[in-house]
């Protein structure tokens, strides 16, 4: 997965399809993306380890802040 974090709206969208597709529950906490805040303006994207690359994230992401590299 290739991350644009400048991109990102921070909407949460990416975290919480992924949070139903693999664990079944609408939880940003339980997603493989992780959405970071680093100050008022700048955002951190990463993905955990579980992260396989699926590329539902970058599906459901309307800002392009995600692609399936």
């Amino acid at each position: 997965m290739k991350a644009y974090p400048q991109r990102c709206a921070k909407c949460l969208a990416c975290q919480m399809i992924c949070s139903l597709i693999h664990k079944g529950v609408v939880n940003p906490l339980e997603a493989y993306i992780k959405i970071r805040w680093i100050g008022d303006v700048e955002t951190g994207i990463e993905f955990t380890d579980e992260c396989t690359n699926c590329g539902v994230c970058a599906e459901f992401c309307q800002y392009g802040a995600l692609e399936v590299d």
